[in-house]
């Protein structure tokens, strides 16, 4: 699992390990913005895009033609979801696997690399740019990238089917620990924790709730935060803080069904974000003290949103997106991809980097999922990934990325010189 690859690790107390010489969408507030009329046509195939409203630069990464994908029968060319990590951990391969086969692309020029038949669930490794993690069945599996070839890692044959948080789930930092929605050979149920390093399970908790939702690692790997599938307070309920050996700390939020992340506040202190049980503000919850945050108030947030901390080397951020339609249009965050500052003395209105104007149709529903936008942010946090349909009449939907445009800035992709790990002191 070693890897010469930086990534991020808790050094003390407010300090965190990081990038240095990343370009980011500069910090502002967040403001209602609307969309330019007209919409201006759907960017061609990486053919730079200036977004009007932020002056980022915006490039559409996918194109059925060049990748060889139907769209008669398969409406969308994205990655997959928010917290599922497109790019590699050294920024250099960017995965699309909405589809199956995937497409692997160049991670700064977005040029088509090759097509590759992921494992199912397929994460990023945050130590080996070359390799995903997977499961198939009972089996714990590695692909690499570059040649499709799929090792077993474990087959755990105490199981009849695992699942990595049912799809939603990620590793820790390190690669070492990986939280899985397990069925034994027997038809029971369980949360398990696996050991990537020993290759065994560790620890199991008996699921007694009728429904669940999601299980993942926090990015320490000192916890397990599962979503159950059932909303309210009581055991199995909501969603639940575990330690690694899966003890019950806390409930930190009653909602069986909302989106969150989890990632690290600007103090290093592990947090969940999420909307509020208690109204349509974003707030961010401490997972060793359930200690609450206001980062941004109801007068700008909305329900219907994603969440994404995928920017593990750029610590203290959030990225959010939305898909909603009336009558929460007016509302500051609509149509908007940005990352907030997760910031523990915010009181409502945090500072966030605005990426870029989504243009989905106005009614982008939960029924709708193939139109929502799933942002994620690259582990340096330069860069998101959304996906659109651009209010196209095919109601096709690609895959964009934006980025902060710096002067001098040749091709659709920005390529940062090579930098090594710098100590950074979060202000």
């Amino acid at each position: 699992m070693g890897g010469m690859l930086a990534r991020i690790l808790i050094l003390g107390s407010g300090t965190l390990a990081g990038l240095a010489g990343v370009d980011h969408p500069p910090s502002t507030t967040l403001t209602a913005v609307a969309l330019p009329s007209p919409i201006p046509a759907r960017p061609g195939y990486l053919v730079p895009y200036t977004d009007p409203r932020h002056g980022t630069r915006v490039v559409r990464v996918s194109d059925g033609t060049a990748m060889g994908v139907d769209l008669s029968a398969k409406t969308r060319i994205s990655h997959m979801y928010a917290k599922n990590q497109p790019w590699n951990c050294d920024g250099t391969l960017l995965m699309l696997d909405w589809t199956y086969p995937c497409q692997v692309l160049n991670g700064t020029t977005f040029a088509r690399l090759r097509q590759i038949s992921q494992p199912s669930q397929a994460i990023w490794s945050h130590t080996d740019p070359n390799l995903t993690y997977g499961r198939n069945g009972n089996t714990v599996v590695s692909c690499t990238m570059t040649t499709g070839a799929v090792t077993t890692l474990a087959t755990l044959s105490a199981y009849s089917a695992i699942s990595i948080g049912e799809g939603e789930g990620n590793l820790d930092n390190a690669d070492r620990w990986m939280a899985l929605y397990a069925t034994t050979t027997g038809g029971a149920r369980q949360v398990a924790v696996f050991d990537m390093i020993a290759k065994t399970i560790t620890a199991t908790l008996a699921i007694t709730s009728p429904t669940f939702n999601t299980c993942t690692m926090s990015q320490s790997g000192n916890y397990v935060v599962v979503q159950w599938g059932t909303s309210g307070s009581g055991a199995q309920r909501g969603i639940e803080v575990y330690d690694r050996s899966l003890q019950f700390q806390r409930q930190i939020h009653t909602s069986g069904g909302g989106h969150f992340d989890l990632g690290y506040d600007t103090a290093g202190n592990e947090v969940i974000v999420i909307t509020s049980p208690n109204d349509r503000s974003l707030i961010m919850r401490r997972l060793d003290t359930g200690a609450t945050t206001t980062l941004l108030g109801t007068t700008l947030m909305g329900y219907n949103i994603h969440v994404s901390c995928r920017n593990i080397q750029d610590p203290g951020w959030a990225t959010i997106s939305e898909f909603t339609g009336n009558p929460d249009i007016h509302y500051a965050y609509t149509q908007d991809v940005f990352s907030v500052r997760l910031d523990p003395s915010a009181t409502g209105n945090a500072p966030v980097r605005r990426f870029a104007q989504i243009c989905h149709a106005d009614d982008v529903l939960p029924a709708d999922y193939e139109h929502q936008a799933h942002a994620c942010v690259s582990p340096d946090g330069s860069r998101a990934i959304f996906a659109s349909d651009w209010r196209d009449s095919t109601g096709t939907v690609h895959a964009y990325v934006a980025q902060a445009a710096p002067a001098g800035n040749q091709g659709p992709g920005i390529a940062k010189p090579a930098t090594a790990p710098v100590t950074l002191t979060l202000p």
